[in-house]
C-alpha cells in the first residue's frame, strides 16, 4: 500500500491512498461470494452463483463497489497509522480508481489535531490565595447544623412566620387566567427559602391556619416562561397547616446529640479543621487550574471547532448523568430552567474552549519533555483508584482494557505529570484570600 500526503488549510490533511491489486482481486472475489447470497438466478442456488454469470446480472461495478466499501476503512486506518496521524472528526472519502484488475486508489481529506507552539509554562507568576477559617463560617454551619437536627412541630394556633412549614393549596391567575404550572395541592413550602417568586413567601407571612388570602406578585423580567416574564400575577393560597423548626441550644449537649464530641469547643474545632482542608483543596485546584489557563494562553494553537463540540457533548452528558443520580432528567430540567440544548451548548462554549486549549498545550509538553506513564505510575493510579472507588484493582485493571482505556490512562497520567512540572516551576506569591 502506498500513501501520498498533502497538507491543506486549517489542520486538514489530503491523502492519496492506493491499494495494490492482488489485495484488490482478494477483496473483489469475497464480495462477489457475499453478494451471490443476496441474489436469486434461475438455475443457480443462492451462494453457488458463479462469478462470471454475477458479473452479467449485476455487473462488475457492483461487484467492485462492495469490495471497495471493505478495503477503504480498513487502508485509511492504516495510512494514518503509518503517518502518526491523529485525526479529529470523520474522513471525507472520494474514489479515484475502482476497476477489477487495477488497484484500488482513493482520496480521503481529514481534519487532524492542531500543531501547537508552546510559549512560557515554566516560571509562571501566579497568586495563591491564603486559606483562613473564619469564625463567621464555624457559626454558619453550626447554625445549618442546628436546622438539620431541629424538632419539626405541629403550630395549631398563631400566625405563619419566616422559618416555618407550610403546607398549602394554591393557583396563580394572570389577567384574571389561571396559567400552566401554576397550581398545585398539598404543597410543603419552607417560608424565607426563596423558592418561589419573590414576595410570594412575604406575602404569607402573618396567614393563620385555615385561612385564604390573596397573594400578589411580580414575575421576574428573566422569567425562564416568556409568557409570563415581567407580568404581575395574583395567587389564591389556602394554608391547610404549618409547622415550626424547635432549635436546640448550642452547647455541649448539643454537640453529643449531633457528633462523637462531647463539648461544643470540640465541635467547633472539627469544623475547622474540616472547613480548612475543604478551603485548601479548592485552593489547590483553583491555583492550577489558574496556572494552565495561563500557560495555555501564551500558547499559539488554532482551536478546531469539532473539538470542541466533542468537549460540549461531554460536559452534556456529564449534566445528564448527575441529573440521573438525583432524579431527575434532562429534558426536566431544560424545562425548568428555561433553557434548550443549544442554549446549555453556548453556555459551555467558553469553558469547552479553554480546556480543548489547555488539553492541547498539556498535549504538547508531554510530547516537548519526552513524559511517559511508567508501569510504576500506572499501578500507582489502580491502586489509587481502587481505593477511591472501593473495587479490587485487577477487576479495574481488566475493565479499562476490555474498553481499551488503559492508553487513555496512561495519557491522563502523562498529562498530570505535565500539570506537576508546570506547578514545581511556577512562582507563587500567597496573597490574602479577601484580595
Amino acid at each position: 500500500m502506498s500513501v501520498k500526503v498533502e497538507k491543506l488549510e486549517k489542520n486538514f490533511v489530503g491523502m492519496e491512498i492506493e491499494v495494490p491489486e492482488e489485495e484488490v482481486a482478494k477483496a473483489y472475489q469475497q464480495a462477489a461470494k457475499k453478494l451471490a447470497n443476496k441474489v436469486d438466478l434461475p438455475g443457480f442456488r443462492k451462494g453457488k452463483v458463479p462469478t462470471l454469470v454475477l458479473e452479467k446480472n449485476i455487473g462488475v461495478e457492483s461487484i467492485m463497489a462492495e469490495a471497495a466499501e471493505t478495503l477503504i476503512p480498513g487502508a485509511y486506518f492504516k495510512a494514518v497509522e503509518e503517518e502518526n496521524m491523529e485525526p479529529i472528526a470523520q474522513p471525507d472519502v472520494e474514489l479515484v480508481i475502482s476497476e477489477k484488475g487495477k488497484p484500488l486508489v482513493f482520496k480521503a481529506k481529514v481534519q487532524v489535531k492542531p500543531e501547537v507552539t508552546l510559549g512560557a509554562y515554566k516560571g509562571l507568576e501566579i497568586e495563591k490565595k491564603t486559606v483562613e477559617v473564619k469564625k463567621e463560617q464555624i457559626d454558619h454551619e453550626l447554625e445549618t447544623m442546628r436546622n438539620r437536627y431541629a424538632k419539626i412541630e405541629d403550630v395549631e394556633d398563631g400566625t405563619l412566620e419566616m422559618g416555618d412549614i407550610a403546607l398549602m393549596d394554591f393557583e396563580g391567575f394572570v389577567e384574571g387566567v389561571a396559567f400552566e404550572g401554576g397550581k398545585a395541592e398539598n404543597h410543603s413550602l419552607e417560608i424565607g427559602s426563596g423558592s418561589f417568586i419573590p414576595g410570594f413567601e412575604t406575602g404569607m407571612v402573618g396567614m393563620v391556619v385555615g385561612e385564604e388570602k390573596e397573594v400578589k406578585v411580580s414575575f421576574p423580567e428573566e422569567y425562564h416562561s416568556e409568557n409570563l416574564a415581567g407580568k404581575e400575577a395574583i395567587f389564591k393560597v389556602n394554608l391547610k397547616s404549618m409547622k415550626r423548626k424547635s432549635l436546640s441550644s448550642l452547647d455541649d449537649e448539643f454537640a453529643k446529640d449531633v457528633s462523637e464530641f462531647e463539648t461544643l469547643e470540640e465541635l467547633k474545632a472539627d469544623i475547622a479543621e474540616k472547613m480548612k482542608k475543604a478551603m485548601e483543596e479548592h485552593s489547590a485546584n483553583e491555583l492550577r487550574m489558574d496556572l494552565l489557563e495561563k500557560a495555555a494562553e501564551s500558547a499559539s494553537v488554532e482551536i478546531p471547532s469539532v473539538m470542541v463540540e466533542s468537549k460540549i457533548d461531554g460536559y452534556v452528558k456529564d449534566l445528564e448523568q448527575r441529573l440521573q443520580q438525583q432524579g431527575a432528567t434532562l429534558e426536566q430540567y431544560m424545562e425548568f430552567s428555561g433553557l434548550d440544548l443549544e442554549k446549555i451548548s453556548e453556555e459551555y462554549k467558553p469553558r469547552a474552549e479553554v480546556q480543548v486549549r489547555i488539553d492541547l498545550m498539556l498535549e504538547a509538553i508531554v510530547k516537548e519533555e519526552n513524559l511517559v506513564a511508567t508501569e510504576e505510575d500506572v499501578e500507582a493510579e489502580l491502586t489509587k483508584l481502587a481505593e477511591m472507588y472501593n473495587q479490587d484493582k485487577e477487576n479495574l485493571r481488566a475493565f479499562f482494557q476490555s474498553q481499551g482505556d488503559m492508553k487513555s490512562l496512561e495519557r491522563s497520567i502523562a498529562f498530570e505529570k505535565a500539570v506537576d512540572m508546570i506547578q514545581e516551576a511556577a512562582k507563587i506569591t500567597e496573597v490574602s484570600s479577601e484580595k
